[in-house]
């Protein structure tokens, strides 16, 4: 049983507190990039209105377009330069969730690679576990924590690719470039990671 599994029972605090962790970055994370794309829609739309009048001086005889081009001068132009502005810092706040939730996420592959390691010295006498897609569990713990601790150096070794092109085969295409960024946080919500249950469980199938 898994509560009896002594590394399990010794790292269950951290590792319940990285689940708690990378979840709630993420929750967040979606929250603004709600926000962003909100943004970017209403500045797109404020930039339409200023292009418009400036490509339009004479839209009749009576001043209209000159008073549309005061009004994107005066009015628009301000709350384009406000909404520029909001649109940088949420940028900026993505990607720094981005960047968080997968640190934790990475710091829970951690714990569990470390438990293969301690248990068994390496990879290759591990159980293989429950099957992830087309490969087994300790194969994509092993890879993706590679993968997160490794892909800021423009190298990945061969193994580590195999796993992120059978993941994107089995899950989706953001799994089909893993020296674009940290992919740690989409690994450990694919196996389901977010229960810490779920977490123990596949640990214990692994460790004896």
């Amino acid at each position: 049983m898994a509560q009896n599994n002594q590394y399990i029972i010794d790292t269950r605090y951290a590792s319940r507190t990285l689940i708690e962790g990378c979840f709630k970055e993420h929750g967040e994370l979606e929250t603004l990039t709600g926000e962003l794309r909100k943004a970017e829609l209403e500045l797109a739309s404020l930039y339409r209105h200023v292009e418009f009048s400036n490509l339009n001086p004479d839209l009749d005889d009576d001043g209209i377009g000159t008073s549309a081009r005061w009004e994107a001068h005066f009015d628009v132009e301000p709350k384009v330069d406000t909404l520029q502005e909001q649109v940088t810092r949420l940028q900026k706040s993505v990607a720094d969730k981005h960047f968080s939730a997968g640190v934790l996420a990475g710091g829970l592959l951690q714990i569990a690679k470390q438990g293969i390691s301690d248990a068994y010295s390496g990879l290759g006498n591990c159980p293989l576990g429950r099957n992830v897609g087309g490969q087994s569990l300790k194969t994509v713990i092993w890879q993706a924590r590679n993968q997160s601790m490794h892909y800021e150096e423009g190298q990945l070794n061969a193994a580590v690719i195999n796993c992120f092109m059978q993941l994107a085969r089995d899950f989706g295409p953001h799994f089909g470039d893993p020296l674009a960024r940290n992919l740690a946080f989409d690994v450990v919500a694919a196996l389901g990671w977010s229960d810490p249950e779920q977490f123990e469980s596949d640990m214990a199938s692994l460790l004896p």
